[in-house]
């Protein structure tokens, strides 16, 4: 698995935390790349057709690592999200997990501060 870690801003404020998972093997990603294009669509530039997902949604207390990075304090609610995509032949394509700020204002948003991708840990 391959990990990319980024903050997603809106002006100069973070806006929310986006965690994805992919098959090491599946696309080859820069950090140009994403801080220009989603990455969903250049999971469809490659071919990767997706076909449906599985979501859960909830909330709880950021975590220090989490407030340090949306600019909060340690402890207050973040709504968090999970999602597993697959293509259309049934095959994971995105495993993601988003942990989104209390003060965040979604009116337009923007990715940057990505992580090369790497190995993830397994």
């Amino acid at each position: 698995m391959t990990r990319i870690r980024r903050t997603r801003y809106t002006g100069d404020e973070p806006l929310a935390l986006l965690t994805n998972y992919l098959p090491r093997d599946l696309i080859d990603l820069g950090v140009d790349d994403l801080t220009r294009h989603g990455l969903y669509e250049l999971l469809r530039g490659s071919g990767v057709n997706l076909r449906v997902a599985n979501q859960s949604i909830g909330a709880r207390a950021a975590t220090s690592a989490e407030a340090r990075r949306l600019d909060e304090r340690r402890g207050v609610p973040v709504l968090t999200m999970t999602r597993t995509a697959f293509d259309d032949k049934g095959a994971r394509s995105s495993t993601a997990a988003t942990s989104t700020g209390p003060t965040a204002t979604p009116t337009r948003s923007r990715s940057s501060n990505a992580e090369p991708a790497g190995p993830a840990a397994s």
